[in-house]
């Protein structure tokens, strides 16, 4: 009966929040640091060694140092055993959950509302890379926001946001705050393959942009780089404001394009 009621306790505080339990877990320490004192007086003698005696039996260390004698400490005891090793266990859970959410969240997060006006960039590359320091050596004070689906940069600036995603999902954007941005550059891959396949994507990319920001009544300049010549009479003129090709002088070329509508 106390087994079951223990477990359907504990099954609900794995639903609550982080913070409720871990302060709830804390008030019970607390509170429970002063019922054997007040229950074992003589054994325990001051608040540290109650506190050092309930830490070491929630955590199964139990040293043995301390020992509780009286009959109310002694099922005191088991009280903290049956219920404190269960919660202090869903605490550690808690706080290994908040600091993978926390790195996640780093990796992959949405970018403030107070960022407007600024650089998205899609796909990280070598290219990516020297536009980027290029555009942050001209303005230090412009935000850049870089779509890709590592899981973490290999650049860190402040004013250099990651949300982590593919280009062609609308979450992704709207974390990217993408219709809010000056404009939108979208790069290939370092070591490209298909030609044909990588280009075809950027018009995909930059599609889903337009039909994106068209509800917002948004047209955030679209500069795009290109692997081949030929894809650019196809169906560039219409889904990019500017496009670059590959071959030629990059970096500074796409930081001036990205920069006209300033």
């Amino acid at each position: 009966m106390i087994i079951s009621l223990i477990k359907r306790v504990l099954r609900h505080a794995i639903d609550v929040s982080h913070w409720k339990v871990i302060l709830l877990g804390v008030i019970f320490l607390v509170v429970s640091t002063f019922i054997l004192l007040y229950l074992d007086p003589k054994q325990f003698k001051d608040p540290f060694n109650s506190f050092w005696f309930v830490m070491t039996t929630v955590s199964q260390v139990g040293y043995g140092d301390h020992v509780p004698e009286t009959a109310g400490a002694k099922l005191y005891t088991m009280l903290i055993y049956l219920v404190g090793v269960g919660l202090f266990a869903v605490m550690v859970a808690k706080w290994i959950d908040f600091i993978t959410t926390y790195e996640k969240k780093k990796g992959g997060h949405h970018v403030g509302t107070h960022v407007k006006d600024h650089i998205v960039m899609i796909t990280w590359s070598q290219k990516t890379a020297v536009t980027l320091e290029t555009l942050l050596a001209q303005d230090e004070s412009l935000h850049i926001v870089v779509i890709d689906q590592l899981k973490q940069l290999p650049y860190q600036h402040p004013h250099v946001h990651h949300i982590q995603g593919r280009a062609t999902d609308e979450e992704t954007l709207k974390k990217a705050r993408v219709c809010q941005a000056r404009s939108v550059s979208i790069f290939a891959p370092d070591h490209p393959v298909d030609f044909e396949a990588i280009d075809g994507k950027a018009v995909l990319i930059a599609t889903t942009i337009r039909q994106f920001c068209k509800r917002t009544s948004a047209t955030p300049y679209i500069v795009s780089e290109l692997l081949h010549e030929d894809h650019i009479q196809n169906s560039a003129v219409d889904c990019f404001d500017e496009w670059l090709l590959s071959h030629r002088p990059f970096s500074h070329c796409m930081a001036k394009s990205v920069l006209k509508q300033h």
